[in-house]
């Protein structure tokens, strides 16, 4: 029997990670590592620096709602699995991680990554076996959100209607550690 293709677009996960590694610059001026362990000068921090959750959770809060609401939560993880179980594919590219005033590098990209996963998916583990069926593709958001959801406009009119009826089922908060 044949596998079916998952396709994952690559604008998806860009776009949904930008909250992550460049909405974080938004804020900060600093890296979220967590200092407790790093120290405040964390750039001597050897080998590669641990996140700290707890900053880092209302960033992550933000691109799970907006996700869950667009129904990629799946495909967001699919793709996240994908790339911790492809460590040949660098993730210092122009359009994963960079910042203007942030390169990340390929390392720390995995180790938030790793984070996301553990704080969004916990129940499930990472299953390379399960990404053989992966399929990244580059797709333009809007193209793919018409394709899943008939498009940005039909959803926010629908999350208009819930919101008036107080029916606010997309936000995902995440359990706290």
């Amino acid at each position: 029997m044949e596998q079916t293709k998952k396709i994952v677009p690559t604008d998806i996960i860009f776009d949904y990670l930008y909250y992550i590694f460049c909405g974080w610059f938004l804020d900060h001026e600093d890296p979220p590592w967590d200092k407790s362990v790093t120290g405040e000068e964390w750039w001597k921090y050897e080998g590669v620096p641990p996140v700290d959750g707890k900053a880092l959770d209302p960033y992550l809060e933000r691109m799970a709602s907006t996700a869950q609401l667009m129904d990629d939560l799946e495909v967001l993880r699919w793709g996240i699995d994908y790339y911790l179980c492809h460590p040949e594919i660098d993730l210092t590219d122009a359009d994963f991680a960079y910042c203007e005033n942030f390169g990340w590098e390929d390392a720390e990209v995995r180790e938030v990554l790793k984070y996301i996963r553990r704080r969004l998916w916990p129940e499930v583990e990472v299953n390379c076996a399960e990404v053989q069926d992966v399929e990244l593709v580059h797709i333009p958001v809007d193209e793919w959100w018409d394709q899943r959801v008939g498009g940005w406009k039909k959803r926010h009119e629908e999350v208009e209607e819930d919101v008036k009826r107080g029916n606010l089922w997309w936000v995902k908060k995440l359990d706290p550690e």
